[in-house]
């Protein structure tokens, strides 16, 4: 007697095939050897016009040595810089020579809504960013080189 499990079986995959594709492509990210970069996203900054912050649901070095991020560039907006959240809520400019340190096996807290977060900032974007733009952003590593990552122009969930 034939087992009849193949045809349901294959019917189940066909169907469940698009749902898994639709949410991998959601989580975008990039890996690049031991760094890897997940979900970045842009907010506009209402209290500055013409301001805008790039996040990241997560910046990880999952590598033995420390990595360094040395310069952040966008070919949509020009150069980005780094900027530090102070603990009265106001930012301020870092200095690339210095570069944004991710040490060996370590997260940095890249998001909207971390009171210590750092983030990559455009001064001045040609004109507001609007939900649901993509735009791309290259990262310049010591150790890995240039990585890129599509950004995506988000309101961010409130946890």
């Amino acid at each position: 007697m034939r087992a009849r499990w193949g045809r349901p079986l294959r019917r189940l995959v066909c169907m469940l095939w698009p749902a898994w594709a639709l949410a991998s492509a959601h989580a975008h990210g990039v890996r690049a050897g031991d760094l890897h970069i997940d979900h970045p996203y842009a907010v506009a900054d209402p209290q500055e016009a013409g301001a805008a912050c790039v996040h990241f649901r997560g910046l990880r070095n999952t590598g033995a040595q420390a990595e360094v991020l040395v310069a952040a560039r966008s070919p949509q907006h020009g150069d980005l810089a780094l900027w530090q959240r102070m603990g009265d809520g106001h930012w301020m400019v870092q200095d690339w020579a210095v570069g944004w340190v991710l040490p060996a096996h370590s997260e940095l807290p890249v998001r909207h809504d971390d009171p210590a977060a750092t983030c990559l900032r455009v001064v001045r974007p040609d004109r507001p960013w609007r939900e649901g733009e993509r735009f791309d952003l290259v990262l310049q590593a010591i150790r890995q080189g240039d990585v890129t990552v599509r950004v995506w122009v988000q309101t961010p969930r409130r946890r």
